[in-house]
């Protein structure tokens, strides 16, 4: 067998579901803990990782272990499933079922063009079959 890159789970695109909530919490918090913060206080507890890192996990290109989002969430003094809350994708997941819909609408309107201008009774006899 060929060894190629494994291909990983997304969700809407995304490698994680906690990296934009990682990101409001981070932002949120008073003082404001930056992405080198952050990172500085993971390696406090032993995990080797960089402000890029943080960047790529907040941006959903990068995958996280529970071990580290066991972490982040202590770190940020929020639940774990507060990061794993995918509420802040509703409206996205909203908005590409509707854009679905639209294309769906215009590939039966095209559909519908093409066997009008092949049969101009077509659209009598596409009525009356509904």
């Amino acid at each position: 067998m060929g060894e190629g890159r494994r291909k990983h789970i997304t969700f809407l695109g995304r490698k994680n579901i906690a990296g934009a909530n990682i990101k409001r919490i981070r932002e949120m918090k008073n003082p404001v803990i930056n992405q080198n913060d952050l990172a500085s206080l993971l390696q406090l507890k032993g995990i080797k990782i960089f402000k890029n890192s943080i960047s790529r996990i907040e941006n959903g290109e990068q995958i996280l272990s529970d071990i580290l989002l066991k972490y982040i969430a202590e770190i940020l003094r929020v639940p774990v499933a507060e990061l794993l809350d995918d509420s802040i994708y509703k409206d996205s997941i909203s908005k590409n079922a509707h854009a679905d819909e639209e294309n769906i609408n215009s590939i039966s309107d095209l559909d519908n063009l093409v066997n009008y201008e092949k049969d101009p009774d077509f659209g009598v006899h596409h009525a009356a079959e509904k």
